[in-house]
Order: structure tokens, then sequence, then C-alpha cells
């Protein structure tokens, strides 16, 4: 089924104005981690939510390319010798 280009801007309006149905992430803090009480299970994801992990997804294609890249400043005349690891103390992240 084809739609026209009046019908895809409405659903886009519909998704782009729309609340998300899932709650914000918790902010994150360093040390140990945070005891939280079981959560019930989130709502079912609805046409925003789906919205903004497309437009996460072409946008994280978009900056791995070269256009992206210098859009974005990269340049290719910076190497890193190295990079380095988490600088807190203990291994909180396995």
């Amino acid at each position: 089924m084809e739609i026209t280009g009046a019908q895809q801007v409405e659903i886009l309006r519909a998704a782009s104005t729309q609340t998300s149905a899932r709650p914000a992430s918790p902010p994150w803090t360093r040390g140990q981690p945070i005891e939280r009480p079981a959560a019930p299970a989130p709502p079912p994801y609805n046409l925003r939510d789906h919205l903004d992990h497309l437009k996460d997804w072409v946008h994280r294609a978009y900056v791995t390319t070269p256009a992206g890249m210098k859009d974005f400043g990269f340049t290719g005349d910076i190497a890193f010798e190295g990079f380095p690891g988490c600088l807190h103390p203990g291994d909180v992240h396995s």
C-alpha cells in the first residue's frame, strides 16, 4: 500500500509530537550500583519511541561515513597512541 506525501507528513507529525511511552533513563552516577526495587514491566513502545529509534540509527550511520565525519570536524590528521580505560577504581563494568 502506498501513501501520499501528505499522509507521510501527518504520520511523522503525529510521531514527533507524541510523548514517549517509555520513562526516561535514570541519570548515570559514579560509584556503586544503586539498589532499586523491581520495576513493573515497561509499557509497549509507541510511534514516538519507534521514530526516536529510527532517528538514532540514521544519525549513527551518517556520522560513521566520510561525509559525516567531515561535518563533525574529523580531519584524519590526528591519531591517538592509545585509549585510556575507565579511571575510577574497581571493575564495575563487567
